[in-house]
C-alpha cells in the first residue's frame, strides 16, 4: 500500500490554571477571566510513568533493526496527463482505447460513480513511476506532490497489474487478461467496500512489449467541496464534510519557505461538516493546508485533512529534488539534527541539540507511536511526550511522525516534511531547544519520528516575568488608565522568597499563603493571585483588575510542575491593591490545569 506524506499527528501541550485571595484570606467562588480565553482541563494530564512506559515498549526493535529497501533514483518528475484544476472530487475525464476498456472492468467491482479526475490523476503518476521503476520505493516527498497538484485530500492505496504483449500495441485479449488480473487484486483487497473514490490509468511500454495498469484508491472519501487549486489571492475558503463526526477542528497553512499561520475555523458548521478560511502569501506557487480534531481523550490532535492550493495562481506540475546519495535509513540521529539545523539557520532560527539519552526510547517506540491499537498507540506517545529522558524542565512538546521511504538522505528528509504545514510547525518550531529521533517500521511503512521538546530555563523565566509587566502596562495603556506603580520593597521581598521556596520543593502556595506571608508589610487592603501556565497570557491578573484607576502590585515568577504532569509551566505569585476596580474573588481551581 503506497501512502502519502500526510502527518500523522502534532500536540503543543500548555499548563493553565488560576487561584486567587482577597487580602481577609476568605475563600469565596471563582474568578470570571476578563475575556481571555479559560484554561480548559483535558485527559492529557494521565502521562505513564516511566516504568509503564518500559513495560510498553518490551523488547520493541530499536532502529538498526530497521531495514533499508532499494530506491527510486529519481530526480525530477513531469506531471503527465491532464492535471484537475480543483481540489475535491469531481467527475472523471473521458477515455478511450486500453484505458476505456479497463475503467469498464474495474466499473464492474467498484462503484462507476465513485471514479474521480483528482484519483484519476494520481493513478497515472502512478502508472508511470511504476513503469519506470518497478518495486523500488520513491522520495516521499513526491508522493506529497504529486497528490497535492492533482487536487486529492485523502490517503491513498493502489493495486497494479502488468502483463507481456507481442507486437506494436497490446490487444484486447490482452487487455481482458491484465483487466482480469486487475480485477482479481481488487476483490482480494475488498476495495469494492470502501468509502472512498477510486481513478484508474494505464501505460504501455511498446518497447519492452509490457503492458500495465493501475487503480488508485481512497481510504476515505474526497472531504472538500470542490475549490479552484490555482486561487491567485490572498486567502481561500475549504468547506466539506468529514467521514466522521469532529469535536474540535485547529488548521494550518503553510507560508513562504519556512512559516506557518493558522486558519480561522467557522463554528457555524454542524459537525461532521466544516468551513476553514486560510491566510494565504500571494508570492507562494504552492500552500499546504492541514485540519486537525482534537479529539476528547486523545493525546495528540489527529490530522484528518490534507490539501494543497497555488495562492500565486501557477501551480507547479514538475517535481525536482536536490541530488542526493546514500539511504536516510543509516543516517545517525546527528546528521538529522544537522540537517533540522541547516533548515532553521536559513530560516534565522536557533539550533536544537539532540537529546541522546530521550532518543533512545522514541526509537524503541516510533513503531508504536503509528499503531493501529489505539491504546497501545496513545499510552506509548504519552510516554514518548513526557519526555522523561530529556535534560531540563520540559514545558512544551511536539512531535511528527512522517514515512522515509525513498528519501536519500537527512536534508531532503527536513525537505518533504516541511512541505507539511503541521510538520513544519514543529520543525521550525521556535519554542524547541532539543529533539528526539526515532526510527520504526509499521505496516510495511519505515516512519522516522521526530519529537521536539521546549525547556523551561532561568533566563525563560526571566524573560515571561518582563512579558508580564509589559502587558500589565499594553492592557492598562487600552483601558485609558496611567501605569501601575510598585508595591512596597518588603513585600516584594517577601514574595520573592516564596517564589524561591516554591522552585526549592516544588509546593504551589495557596492565595492564602500569600496573604499570611505579606500581610504585616501592608498597612492597607490588598489581594492576591496565584495562577499558572506555560503562556503568560494566562499568567496575568483579571482584566476588571488591571483596568482598576489604580493599581499596585508586586510579582513573582517560579518553574512549577504539577505532581500529576511530567511538564513544566510557570507559577506567577502576585500582591496588589486596586483602586475602583471589581472585586476580585478566590477560586479552588485546581493548578496546572490543561489548555
Amino acid at each position: 500500500m503506497r501512502r502519502s506524506g500526510i502527518l500523522r499527528a502534532l500536540i503543543y501541550v500548555s499548563l493553565g490554571g488560576a487561584a486567587v485571595s482577597c487580602g481577609g484570606g476568605s475563600a469565596v467562588a471563582p474568578p470570571s477571566v476578563g475575556g481571555r480565553p479559560e484554561p480548559r482541563a483535558s485527559a492529557s494530564t494521565d502521562f505513564p510513568s516511566r516504568s509503564e512506559l518500559e513495560r510498553l515498549l518490551g523488547s520493541a526493535n530499536a532502529r538498526e533493526d530497521v531495514e533499508a529497501a532499494e530506491i527510486a533514483d529519481l530526480d525530477e518528475w513531469t506531471m503527465v496527463g491532464t492535471l484537475p484544476t480543483h481540489i475535491g472530487a469531481t467527475p472523471a475525464a473521458p477515455a478511450d482505447g486500453p484505458l476505456l476498456a479497463v475503467r469498464a472492468m474495474v466499473g464492474t467491482e467498484l462503484p462507476p460513480d465513485d471514479e474521480t479526475a483528482q484519483l484519476d490523476c494520481v493513478a497515472a503518476q502512478s502508472v508511470e513511476l511504476r513503469a519506470r521503476f518497478g518495486d523500488r520505493d520513491f522520495p516521499a516527498d513526491i508522493a506529497e506532490f504529486v497528490t497535492g497538484r492533482c487536487g486529492s485530500s485523502g490517503v491513498h492505496g493502489s493495486r497494479s497489474a502488468w502483463i507481456d504483449f507481442d507486437g506494436a500495441a497490446p490487444s484486447p485479449e490482452d487487455i481482458q487478461r491484465v483487466g482480469d488480473l486487475l480485477v482479481q487484486g481488487i476483490r482480494e483487497s475488498e476495495l469494492g467496500r470502501s468509502q472512498g473514490g477510486w481513478g484508474v490509468a494505464t501505460h504501455v511500454d511498446a518497447s519492452a512489449g509490457r503492458f500495465y495498469v493501475l487503480v488508485q484508491y481512497a481510504l476515505r472519501p474526497e472531504l472538500v467541496e470542490p475549490t479552484p487549486i490555482a486561487v491567485a489571492g490572498d486567502s481561500v475558503e475549504i468547506a466539506g464534510m468529514l467521514d466522521q463526526r469532529w469535536s474540535e477542528l485547529d488548521a494550518w497553512v503553510t507560508i513562504g519557505d519556512h512559516d506557518v499561520a493558522r486558519c480561522a475555523v467557522d463554528p457555524a458548521p454542524v459537525s461532521p461538516a466544516y468551513r476553514i478560511v486560510c491566510p494565504l502569501d500571494r508570492s507562494d506557487d504552492r500552500a499546504n493546508i492541514q485540519l486537525y480534531d482534537h479529539r476528547p481523550g486523545e493525546l495528540l490532535a489527529q490530522g484528518v485533512l490534507s490539501v494543497t492550493v497555488s495562492p500565486s495562481g501557477s501551480p507547479q506540475s514538475a517535481y525536482r529534488r536536490d541530488a542526493a546519495n546514500g539511504d536516510i535509513r543509516g543516517t545517525d540521529d546527528a546528521s538529522i539534527v544537522a540537517a533540522i539545523n541547516a533548515a532553521r539557520a536559513a530560516a534565522e532560527l536557533p539550533p536544537v541539540t539532540l537529546a541522546v539519552a530521550q532518543s533512545v526510547t522514541v526509537s524503541r517506540a516510533a513503531a508504536l507511536l503509528v499503531h493501529p491499537d489505539d491504546a497501545l498507540r496513545d499510552r506509548v506517545q504519552r510516554g514518548v511526550l513526557a519526555g522523561w529522558d530529556v535534560e531540563g524542565r520540559v514545558a512544551d512538546v511536539g512531535m511528527t511522525v512522517q514515512p522515509i521511504s525513498g528519501l536519500h538522505s537527512a536534508s531532503e528528509f527536513v525537505s518533504a516534511a516541511a512541505l507539511s504545514a503541521g510538520a513544519r510547525s514543529l520543525i521550525f518550531g521556535s519554542q524547541f531547544d532539543s529533539v528526539a529521533i526515532g526510527v520504526g517500521r509499521e505496516a510495511g511503512v519505515t516512519e522516522l519520528a521526530i519529537v521536539g521538546y521546549s525547556t523551561l530555563a532561568e533566563s525563560d523565566v526571566n524573560a515571561a516575568h518582563i512579558e508580564v509587566e509589559d502587558l500589565v502596562a499594553l492592557r492598562r495603556s487600552a483601558c485609558g488608565v496611567g501605569p501601575a506603580g510598585p508595591m512596597s520593597a518588603a513585600v516584594a521581598a517577601v514574595l520573592g522568597r516564596q517564589a524561591a521556596a516554591l522552585d526549592r520543593s516544588g509546593r504551589l502556595p495557596s492565595p492564602a499563603d500569600v496573604v499570611d506571608a505579606v500581610r504585616e508589610h501592608i498597612d492597607t487592603g490588598f489581594q492576591t493571585y496565584v495562577a499558572t501556565a506555560s503562556d503568560v497570557e494566562h499568567l496575568l491578573i483579571p482584566d476588571d483588575v488591571l483596568c482598576a484607576p489604580a493599581l499596585e502590585f508586586a510579582l513573582e515568577l517560579a518553574p512549577y510542575r504539577p505532581d500529576d504532569s511530567p511538564h513544566w509551566g510557570l507559577a506567577a505569585l502576585w500582591v496588589f491593591v486596586a483602586s475602583g476596580g471589581s472585586d476580585v474573588v478566590a477560586t479552588a481551581a485546581p493548578a496546572g490545569a490543561r489548555e
